[in-house]
């Protein structure tokens, strides 16, 4: 499932023609009856990503993740390049990856532009993380989960 709405979704035949998705796993719901259309909000305000928070799993849960980021960053100038206009910190290389916290997107509810997730930089790292198949399936990375 990790693989599944991590990389492969936005390749899947049943949703070439289709431009938003909304994601909500069995956990997920909402509390009171929505008195708008989620995908015009998307739509008007040109977002490509909605979520709920932003959330961080236990240690266990990104094991190598910070290393597999710095070294992905390194090799795409145009990663760090953005990084750097973000003001993104990276941890110092000493510190101790138990003592790290790698936030993420909290997906148990999602809503994707499919065309964000399909430009060609996005690609890449999606494909990057397909290739380093223990961060989906072994350390679950992704998932991002309240802690």
């Amino acid at each position: 499932m990790c693989s599944f709405f991590a990389t492969e979704i936005f390749s899947h035949p049943r949703l070439r023609n289709v431009t938003y998705y909304m994601r909500m796993d069995t956990d997920s719901f909402f509390t009171a009856p929505l008195c708008y259309d989620p995908f015009e909000v998307m739509h008007i305000r040109r977002r490509s990503y909605g979520y709920l928070l932003i959330g961080a799993d236990a240690p266990g849960f990104y094991e190598g993740l910070w290393e597999f980021v710095r070294n992905y960053a390194q090799t795409h100038t145009a990663v760090e390049q953005q990084s750097r206009a973000n003001k993104w910190e990276w941890p110092d290389r000493d510190e101790k990856p138990e003592n790290l916290r790698f936030l993420g997107y909290y997906n148990n509810f999602e809503m994707v532009e499919l065309d964000a997730f399909r430009r060609p930089d996005v690609k890449d790292w999606l494909d990057a993380l397909e290739k380093y198949p223990e961060g989906i399936f072994k350390w679950r990375w992704g998932k991002a989960a309240p802690i």
